[in-house]
């Protein structure tokens, strides 16, 4: 049984909703613009280039099938929770493998909402970033 390590609220556009200390964290962030920049930002800047489009096109998705799941033409009939692999960037912009877990829900102001979970891949060592002496 297995805990996340992190969870994060975000907006309908990708901004995180609300502080995140447990995903600076993870991420090993700290300082007081790093910070700011984990608990207002856009989640995307913190999520590794390659996986940056499909992580994108994964929320719009979801906010439009959201949409349609309101409006009473959903082909689904409700929205499903949905599992992503993808890797976050560390304070050494070393990759963190992770799986996030995804659902979207309608928030008090009438658009989508996303809550993430996520949990480390500890299978998957992090790379020691090269030093330059």
């Amino acid at each position: 049984n297995k805990m996340c390590d992190a969870t994060v609220e975000l907006k309908h556009d990708g901004v995180v909703a609300a502080p995140a200390p447990q995903l600076a964290s993870l991420l090993l962030l700290s300082g007081r613009l790093v910070e700011q920049k984990v608990n207002t930002g856009p989640f995307v800047e913190l999520v590794e280039e390659g996986d940056r489009e499909r992580f994108q096109n994964h929320l719009q998705s979801m906010n439009k099938l959201l949409l349609l799941e309101q409006a009473g033409e959903s082909p689904v009939g409700c929205l499903p929770t949905s599992q992503l692999k993808v890797c976050l960037l560390d304070s050494a912009r070393t990759n963190v493998s992770v799986n996030i877990y995804h659902v979207c829900f309608l928030g008090i102001d009438n658009l989508p909402r996303h809550m993430l979970g996520i949990l480390e891949n500890n299978d998957d060592e992090r790379e020691l970033a090269d030093l330059c002496l």
